[in-house]
């Protein structure tokens, strides 16, 4: 098993409820293909169809990534 990438004592648990009015979808990760970037904009597309959402996406280029940007 792995352990989270990420410190439990710095970040707390969300308060978003399933009967909010928008859904908050959130990728936290290096920007490769690999760690499903892709899958999450088809995600938000299906949930956005029945309710309003946003995606917030966090992350570095993935090494060796040929475009060019941070």
């Amino acid at each position: 098993m792995l352990p989270l990438g990420y410190d439990e004592t710095v970040f707390d648990e969300g308060t978003q409820a399933h009967d909010d009015e928008e859904i908050v979808l959130a990728l936290v990760g290096r920007l490769v293909p690999e760690k499903g970037v892709e899958d999450g904009v088809r995600v938000l597309a299906r949930v956005n169809a029945r309710r309003p959402a946003r995606l917030v996406v966090a992350g570095r280029r993935g090494r060796g990534s040929s475009s060019s940007g941070a």
